[in-house]
């Protein structure tokens, strides 16, 4: 999950710097603050939240999803 605000233009050719700051565990999920800054000042800013999966449950999904949908390629 990610919310994004964009908040000035930059330049072609200017170099952005991203900073991604952990806030909290909300017990399900990691959140962070990020920035987003060129040389002038902050051109966006966000929140991102991450969540830790156990890989043989995300694989399990996957097959499921797989037969109802059919070959998914490589994406799942």
């Amino acid at each position: 999950m990610t919310h994004v605000t964009h908040l000035a233009r930059t330049p072609l050719d200017v170099p952005v710097v991203v900073t991604a700051t952990f806030r909290a565990f909300d017990g399900e999920r990691y959140w962070f603050d990020v920035v987003a800054t060129d040389a002038a000042s902050s051109v966006a800013s966000a929140s991102h939240a991450r969540s830790i999966v156990e890989r043989s449950a995300l694989a399990f999904q996957c097959a499921s999803r797989r037969g109802r949908v059919g070959d998914m390629g490589s994406s799942c």
